[in-house]
């Protein structure tokens, strides 16, 4: 089925927005200034605003234990 190359969503100035706060996101910018930055009242808000980055899960993860090489501890 041949696609339909011509369609296109308008943007909207919301939609830069969106790009604004994901690109900060995705190069690290803490997500309290990027509140700040687009005037924000809550994280809640910022959050859906900036989408995680899959990108970056490899390196949250490797900062985990690994859990083969735990040893088994008493408290």
């Amino acid at each position: 089925m041949a696609q339909n190359t011509e369609f296109r969503t308008p943007s909207r100035f919301h939609d830069l927005r969106h790009c604004y706060a994901s690109l900060l996101a995705s190069k690290g910018e803490a997500l309290t200034s990027i509140r700040d930055l687009l005037g924000h009242s809550s994280l809640t808000v910022t959050s859906r605003y900036a989408h995680a980055d899959p990108a970056r899960w490899e390196s949250v993860v490797a900062k985990l234990p690994r859990i083969s090489n735990q040893s088994a501890t008493t408290h």
